[in-house]
C-alpha cells in the first residue's frame, strides 16, 4: 500500500473538496488539494480527480484522465437520500456518507464559531412555533395552508412566497449571489421566543420523495436544544433514532413518521399540531416535562459531540477516500 500523499485535483466551482472552506481545511490534514490547472503535469500514482455528481454536464474536464487511467472521485454528499451507498468500480469511487448533513453542518458551526450550544430558556416563550421554509415546494405550499389557523401565534418564514423573518442571515463571503442566504444559519432568539419547530423538510411529496431524505432543516432544530415535529420523508424520525437522537413520542403522537402517503401523514401532522396549539392556547409552556427537556440537552449534546463527528468523519469521507486512493 503506498504511503504518497495523495493529492486531489478539483475544479473550485463544482466540488466540495474544493469550495467549501470547512472541508477542504479538514481534508488536507490527510490529503494535498489542488484546484486543476490545464497546463500542469499529472501522474496517476499520485493525483486523483474529484469532481461533483453534476460535473458530467460541465466540460468533461476530468474524462481525459479518466481515459488515461487515473483515479475519479464523485462526490454524492448532499445527494441526502438514505438509501444512497458507496460505491466502488473501475477506478470510479462514487462517495455517498451517510451523515454528510450532520458532519457538515457541525463543521459548518465550528468553522463560523456560531457557539450553538443549546438555546437559552425561556419561561414562556410567547410564540406557538417556528418553521423555517425558503424554496417553493408543493409540500411546503400544502404544509403552510393546513397551518395557517395557527400562523398569527406563530414565527414563520416562506422567503419563495415573499414572507421573512427580521433576523435573517445574509453571507456575502460564502456565495457570490448578493441575496444569498446562509441556509445552515438559524437566529437562536427564534428559538428561545418558540414552543418548538414545525420542520418542513426539502421533500415531503413526490416521486422524488420515495427514499429517505434528511436535510439540514431536520438538525436546526437538535443542534439548538429545540422539540420539533417534521413533514419530511417516512421514517425521518426512525433514521434518527437509529443515529442516536430522540424524539418525543412520550408525549405526541408520532404515528405520522410511517404513513407512506404524503397527503395522510400531513394531516396525522395537523393532528399533532393542533392538539399542541390547544395547550399553547392554554397558557402551558410545551415540552417542558422533565422527560422532553432531558430528551432535547440529549439531542444538543450529541450533535456537539466532536468525538462522535470526528468519528463519523473519519469512518464515513477519510477512511473511504484513503482506502480507494492507496489501493
Amino acid at each position: 500500500m503506498s504511503t504518497t500523499k495523495i493529492t486531489l485535483i478539483h475544479k473550485n466551482s463544482s466540488t466540495t473538496v474544493g469550495n467549501i472552506p470547512w472541508i477542504t481545511h479538514r481534508l488536507l490534514n490527510n490529503f494535498n488539494i489542488e484546484p486543476f490547472d490545464p497546463a500542469a503535469t499529472y501522474h496517476p500514482s499520485t493525483h486523483v480527480m474529484v469532481i461533483d455528481r453534476y460535473d458530467d454536464r460541465d466540460s468533461g474536464w476530468h474524462v481525459p484522465f479518466e481515459q488515461n487511467g487515473f483515479k475519479l472521485i464523485v462526490e454524492y454528499f448532499w445527494d441526502s437520500h438514505k438509501a444512497l451507498q458507496t460505491t466502488t468500480q473501475d477506478r470510479v469511487l462514487k462517495i455517498c456518507a451517510r451523515e454528510w448533513i450532520w458532519i457538515n453542518h457541525y463543521l459548518m458551526h465550528q468553522y463560523y464559531e456560531y457557539g450553538y450550544t443549546g438555546r437559552p430558556q425561556t419561561s414562556n416563550p410567547d410564540k406557538f412555533f417556528l418553521l423555517l421554509m425558503n424554496l417553493t415546494r408543493i409540500n411546503r405550499d400544502q404544509l403552510i395552508a393546513k397551518v395557517n389557523p395557527y400562523l398569527d401565534d406563530s414565527l414563520y418564514s416562506y422567503r419563495g412566497r415573499g414572507i421573512e423573518i427580521a433576523g435573517d442571515y445574509i453571507h456575502h463571503d460564502y456565495d457570490s449571489h448578493p441575496n444569498f442566504v446562509n441556509q445552515h444559519f438559524s437566529n437562536p432568539q427564534w428559538y428561545n421566543d418558540t414552543n418548538f419547530s414545525l420542520v418542513s423538510e426539502s421533500l415531503a411529496t413526490g416521486i422524488w420523495c420515495q427514499d429517505l431524505y434528511v436535510s439540514e432543516k431536520t438538525f436546526k432544530p437538535i443542534s439548538l436544544g429545540h422539540p420539533f415535529v417534521i413533514f419530511g420523508s417516512t421514517g425521518t424520525l426512525d433514521y434518527l433514532h437509529r443515529v442516536g437522537f430522540k424524539t418525543f413520542d412520550h408525549i405526541i403522537d408520532e404515528s405520522y413518521d410511517l404513513v407512506a402517503d404524503p397527503i395522510m401523514r400531513l394531516d396525522k401532522i395537523v393532528k399533532v399540531v393542533d392538539n399542541l396549539y390547544q395547550e399553547f392556547k392554554q397558557g402551558r409552556r410545551l415540552f417542558s416535562d422533565t422527560e422532553s427537556q432531558d430528551r432535547i440537552r440529549h439531542n444538543s449534546n450529541r450533535f456537539h459531540n466532536q468525538a462522535v463527528v470526528d468519528d463519523l468523519w473519519q469512518t464515513q469521507v477519510v477512511d473511504v477516500i484513503q482506502e480507494f486512493v492507496n489501493v
